[in-house]
């Protein structure tokens, strides 16, 4: 991704107005009643998990509408502090310490000596300013970001409700996508697309795979202690891809290996194929690919 031109200068814009809208976040309080270390105090877990993360939800915003303009930057910002706020919770849920190489927000909360549950209200705040931020910035895209936020909801209870059960793998690839799958990928492009009035559902095989194969690599990278957050799928028995092939295998690391690799170069293959038939611009195509390869390869 690195060497991906598109992907460079959407970061240089992007990051320019997430740092805006970060500040406005956590100015907009500070002529109030309320105490003003409280507010840094708040903020300061949220600020510490900003200053890093790969910003693949709101570069994919703008590879949908095709451009780089405030509303798609917007938009992203509004994706990227969702997602954050999801990650607080997502931590609190499977007990997480580390995350992007910082502490876990109610981990950061109870070194500063407030209570862990800090956290909630922190993710449920965000949560808030980023529907009344996008809002504001793009509200004709509003009810879909509402329903994207739901099936997330129910997407992080259905893998819930299946903790330390064994399940075919087909529900744990529905389980990745209800969680992640939808949000991180298929959402992120529809809302480009709508913005240019293009038909929502062009991206999707190219968003049902590689969004799987990025779910994929991610459990895989968990597993095998890479990641930038401690993860705990393993001690929760989460039904997710990797773990379940890794029971399958009776924790025969290689040959779950070899199965992975498998499984992410069929999905890199069948969400690379929607190129065949589609109209895109070259850059487009071009970012899109360099995504799916990135986002397949361990």
């Amino acid at each position: 991704m690195n060497n991906d031109v598109f992907y460079q200068k959407f970061l240089s814009e992007f990051e320019n107005v997430f740092k805006l809208a970060v500040n406005t976040l956590t100015n907009e309080f500070q002529n109030s009643n309320f105490v003003e270390h409280y507010l840094d105090d708040f903020f300061s877990p949220f600020v510490a998990l900003t200053r890093s993360g790969k910003r693949i939800r709101p570069f994919l915003i703008c590879l949908g509408k095709g451009k780089i303009d405030k509303e798609s930057l917007y938009c992203g910002v509004a994706i990227e502090i969702l997602h954050t706020a999801a990650l607080v919770h997502d931590d609190i849920i499977d007990k997480s310490e580390l995350r992007r190489n910082v502490a876990s927000a109610h981990k950061a909360y109870v070194k500063e000596g407030y209570s862990q549950d800090s956290a909630i209200l922190l993710g449920d705040y965000l949560i808030t300013y980023s529907n009344e931020l996008l809002y504001k910035q793009c509200p004709q895209i509003v009810p879909d970001f509402m329903r994207m936020q739901k099936q997330l909801y129910l997407g992080q209870f259905f893998e819930m409700a299946n903790w330390g059960k064994k399940v075919d793998y087909s529900v744990s690839e529905n389980i990745a996508i209800e969680k992640s799958v939808n949000y991180t990928f298929k959402y992120p492009l529809q809302f480009g697309l709508s913005m240019e009035g293009k038909n929502v559902h062009l991206l999707d095989q190219y968003a049902y795979n590689i969004g799987l194969a990025f779910q994929m690599k991610d459990d895989w990278l968990d597993e095998v202690g890479t990641t930038e957050k401690s993860s705990n799928d393993e001690k929760n028995n989460v039904p997710n891809i990797v773990q379940q092939l890794l029971l399958q295998n009776k924790h025969d690391m290689i040959k779950t290996k070899q199965q992975v690799e498998i499984r992410l170069d069929d999905y890199l293959n069948k969400g690379l194929n929607v190129f065949k038939n589609i109209s895109l611009n070259n850059y487009q195509i071009d970012s899109l690919k360099n995504l799916a390869v990135f986002c397949s390869s361990i």
